[in-house]
């Protein structure tokens, strides 16, 4: 079956989710929306879960592809089931200086869940186990981890390579990056939950230009930081 034909019964299920909860959502109201076999839901995917990831990898993709140059694009490696490794889910600007700029990453997946404000609202809004927030922190959750270690490696640049790897050891080894890459995913997810479940909040560009990119320059902030102190210890 052609890639049509998933997007079709994807594209079903939230014209549905817009008007209804997604716990009422039964597979044989998709599959007579688009006139389609409840076999043909089936073919391509498990359940009503995996649309909603889909659908939102989908979404996001196209707009990821259509703003970013492919260099700066990230896909999964991990070709398993449960992933879609065609599907670019996030972006990382490495720039001159070792300044990570993600912003306008940050604004695209605004952007692309606003295009379907109402149904992504109605997802969002139901919390069970394996719901859309859960999936968004374990897909993000490694990638701003990642951020991190290429943040401290360009911090650590020039300095002679022992000192690099005690200081890389010292920054990595305990679970502080870990607490930094949960407390930050947790930030950039609920405030763009909060964005779609509240009603839009009327700001200027010019009030939200200076903090558009606070995840990563708080980050770049805190381990300037821990290296500062560490450098006046005895």
């Amino acid at each position: 079956m052609s890639f049509e034909s998933k997007r079709c019964v994807a594209e079903a299920f939230a014209s549905l989710a817009s008007s209804a909860p997604v716990d009422k959502i039964t597979v044989g109201m998709v599959a007579e929306l688009t006139g389609k076999h409840r076999k043909t839901f089936y073919y391509h995917f498990t359940d009503k879960r995996e649309v909603v990831v889909w659908l939102f990898r989908y979404d996001l993709s196209c707009g990821l592809m259509e703003r970013f140059d492919e260099a700066e694009l990230v896909f999964e490696e991990d070709a398993g089931a449960g992933t879609y490794p065609a599907l670019p889910f996030y972006v990382r600007n490495l720039q001159q200086g070792g300044r990570m700029y993600n912003a306008p990453f940050f604004d695209e997946v605004s952007r692309s869940l606003e295009r379907r404000r109402t149904y992504y609202r109605n997802v969002l809004s139901h919390h069970s186990p394996g719901s859309l927030e859960d999936y968004l922190y374990r897909l993000y959750q490694p990638e701003i981890k990642r951020d991190i270690g290429l943040l401290i490696e360009c911090r650590l640049e020039g300095e002679d390579l022992i000192d690099q790897a005690d200081e890389l050891k010292l920054l990595t080894g305990g679970a502080g990056v870990d607490f930094l890459a949960e407390m930050f995913t947790g930030a950039f997810i609920q405030r763009i939950v909060k964005r779609l479940i509240d009603e839009p909040a009327q700001r200027s560009l010019d009030e939200v230009r200076p903090f558009e990119n606070i995840v990563h320059d708080s980050l770049a902030l805190l381990i300037n930081r821990a290296l500062e102190l560490r450098s006046l210890r005895p």
